[in-house]
């Protein structure tokens, strides 16, 4: 052990390891374009945990300078994850006073192999309104069929391809828009779909979905943020309640899902991060709403999707009070 105590003595090594933390930090938060920053930007969370472990090792090899070091770039990373998403360290409490809509997100892909538990699992539930992603004609039918009982409104933009959206809802849709974003790669048109509803005691509110590929390159990247910035723009043209049920494919601390919640003011659900899930669902919502309850539902011990639990904002109902 002295020998290995020794080696992190030398300012050299001590400069080395200096560099890596600071340039792993720095590439989590500044991806600055570069794609391997981007890419390394996606594992920012077990970076950070990396970081800890090192903070811990290097004061057993009494080396304060690279403990320090370790620790303040975990610290920062921390607050970085943390700001990605939702801010608030506890929930805000249901207001028995206002109405609370639960609302869900779900991938067919990631169901297990055992359907009817996965129905039951969603059944069970009983979200208001629930989004489906990567709809097949296949899916279209296997949902109908298990759902058209408890859901009597129900809308699909089927597709063979990853881009098919399905929706299920309780409440009548008082509107249901489809917006496309061109992909000149793929040349292929990608849908966002668009509800709206209006619900007892609330103003109305519109439920945006939107998929997209795992991004590939810088270019990828962009499109990625042209995607978000055209459905940004729809959800400007009325004054409802926003929420978004995006599938995307990078985590919430990517910078363009950062830059497009910053623009068009939205809150992301999620507190935490399950420690080997990277969170690529994402459900956000406006500034005027609050999330009171959030799941990463699970059936059979395997995730297959999202529930958020939303009402009013409490702060806002009381300004206005």
């Amino acid at each position: 052990m002295n020998w290995l105590r020794k080696i992190f003595t030398y300012s050299l090594v001590q400069l080395i390891v200096v560099i890596g933390l600071v340039v792993c930090t720095g590439a989590s938060l500044f991806t600055l374009n570069l794609y391997w920053a981007r890419i390394l930007s996606q594992y920012a969370l077990y970076i950070m945990i990396l970081q800890l472990a090192a903070g811990f090792f290097f004061l057993t090899m009494k080396s304060k300078r690279l403990m320090f070091a370790s620790f303040i770039c975990c610290g920062i990373l921390c607050l970085f994850l943390k700001n990605a998403s939702n801010e608030n360290i506890v929930l805000p409490e249901k207001n028995k006073e206002i109405l609370s809509i639960k609302m869900g997100l779900f991938n067919v892909s990631r169901f297990t192999d055992d359907l009817d538990q996965d129905m039951q699992v969603i059944k069970t539930l009983d979200a208001d309104i629930i989004f489906f992603h990567e709809v097949t004609p296949e899916w279209e039918l296997f949902l109908r069929d298990e759902l058209e009982e408890c859901y009597d409104h129900q809308y699909f933009h089927v597709r063979i391809d990853p881009f098919g959206q399905a929706i299920f809802s309780k409440i009548p849709f008082l509107q249901l828009d489809t917006a496309y974003y061109q992909d000149t790669t793929l040349f292929t048109d990608i849908p966002a779909l668009a509800a709206s509803f209006v619900m007892e005691n609330m103003d109305t509110i519109r439920c945006t979905s939107i998929h997209s590929l795992p991004p590939t390159g810088n270019e990828g990247y962009a499109k990625l943020g042209n995607q978000l910035s055209q459905m940004g723009r729809q959800l400007m043209m009325d004054p409802y309640s926003n929420f978004v049920f995006a599938y995307l494919n990078v985590p919430a601390w990517n910078s363009e899902v950062q830059n497009f919640r910053y623009v068009y003011d939205l809150k992301d659900s999620r507190r935490v991060s399950k420690l080997f899930k990277m969170p690529y669902e994402h459900l956000l919502h406006s500034a005027d709403m609050e999330c009171i309850g959030f799941i990463e539902q699970q059936s059979l011990n395997q995730y297959i999707g999202l529930i958020g639990t939303y009402q009013k904002s409490i702060e806002l109902e009381a300004s206005m009070d």
